[in-house]
C-alpha cells in the first residue's frame, strides 16, 4: 500500500532547485533531531523519524513545510518514547500560544522567536544533551 509520501508516477510539478538557507526554526528542529536520534545514546532512530513523518495525515504532509513535518514527527516520537507526556505537551503549547502568539516559521524572519512546540520539545532535547535524560 502506498503512503502519502509515495508520489511515483503522479504529477507533482517542477522541482524547486534553488538553495534554501535554513532559518532559526529549521536549525532548532534539526538540532533537536540530532540530539534525540544521536547514534551514541539517542531515544529513537532516523528510521523511526522517517516512519513518523510518513505517518502524518495527507493534509499535514502536504500542508506543512519540511521542518514543520520534522517537528511534528519529533514531538510524536518524544511522546511515543515517553520523553514527554502528550497532555502536558498539548497544555504547554496551548498556554504558550495563548500568552504569546507567534507567527509560523514561514511568516517570520530567521531571527524570529520560537514556536511553542519548539520550546517544549526543545526543552526535552536540552535536558537530554545536558544530563543524558529528558527534562520533565
Amino acid at each position: 500500500m502506498s503512503g502519502v509520501h509515495d508520489m511515483g508516477g503522479e504529477p507533482a510539478g517542477p522541482l524547486e532547485l534553488e538553495e534554501h538557507t535554513p532559518g532559526e526554526f529549521d536549525q532548532r528542529v534539526d538540532a533537536m533531531l540530532r540530539l534525540l536520534a544521536h547514534p551514541a545514546g539517542g531515544y529513537f532512530t532516523v528510521d523511526a523519524m522517517r516512519r513518523s513523518i510518513e505517518s502524518l495525515p495527507p493534509s499535514d504532509y502536504h500542508g506543512l513545510a519540511y521542518y514543520e513535518r520534522w517537528l511534528r514527527a519529533v514531538a510524536a516520537l518524544a511522546v511515543e518514547r515517553g520523553l514527554v507526556d502528550a497532555r502536558a505537551l498539548e497544555a504547554r503549547v496551548a498556554a504558550m500560544a495563548k500568552a504569546d502568539p507567534v507567527p509560523g516559521p514561514r511568516d517570520r524572519p530567521a531571527t524570529g522567536r520560537r514556536d511553542a512546540a519548539d520550546d517544549e520539545v526543545g526543552s526535552c532535547a536540552t535536558g537530554v544533551a545536558a544530563t543524558g535524560r529528558p527534562a520533565r
